[in-house]
């Protein structure tokens, strides 16, 4: 697949375990639940993604992100699971791990694969960010609103460092 076939398929199927009675945008809810098992699942997907990163990039630059994105992701896990046990909520790591994305990402060798990752790191974040955003102003569970309005900024300036390095990245 090229890189524009992958930039498809981040953006038809990055990580969505979540039935789509669970984070409802159009009816302004977001279920405690889902948004846990939609965000671990994300996190899953993108942790996986740098680790290829970190193995097939030819760019310092991509692994440093890759290796950021790294930590982000396993410590916003890390501190969601640990919320979602305090609070008994059953959401969790869904079967997101065989995703389109990674599939062909795997597939990719350099130098074509630099630019397919960042794109999807694109995708993902801005779907993170919108996530986010979205349970900051309608979860109805206080803590797990607090752990999206803390954990807001940090994908925002990740999502910053994701499109300036698929700037520097472009597909060709």
């Amino acid at each position: 697949m090229n890189v524009q076939g992958i930039y498809h398929a981040a953006l038809q199927n990055w990580a969505n375990p979540v039935a789509v009675n669970e984070i409802s945008e159009e009816d302004g809810e977001i279920e405690p639940n889902g948004f846990v098992t939609r965000v671990t699942a994300a996190d899953a997907v993108s942790i996986e993604a740098a680790e290829m990163a970190l193995q097939k990039s030819q760019s310092a630059d991509t692994r440093a992100f890759a290796l950021q994105a790294m930590v982000e992701h396993s410590r916003c896990t890390d501190e969601l699971q640990a919320l979602a046990c305090r609070k008994f909520l059953r959401g969790g790591l869904d079967s997101c791990l065989d995703n389109a994305v990674i599939r062909d990402l795997r597939a990719l060798e350099p130098p074509a694969f630099d630019p397919a990752y960042t794109l999807s790191q694109v995708m993902a974040l801005e779907e993170r960010v919108e996530l986010l955003a979205f349970a900051t102003r309608q979860l109805d569970e206080l803590e797990l609103e607090a752990f999206a309005n803390e954990a807001l900024p940090r994908f925002r300036q990740l999502l910053k460092m994701a499109r300036s390095l698929a700037a520097a990245n472009p597909a060709r």
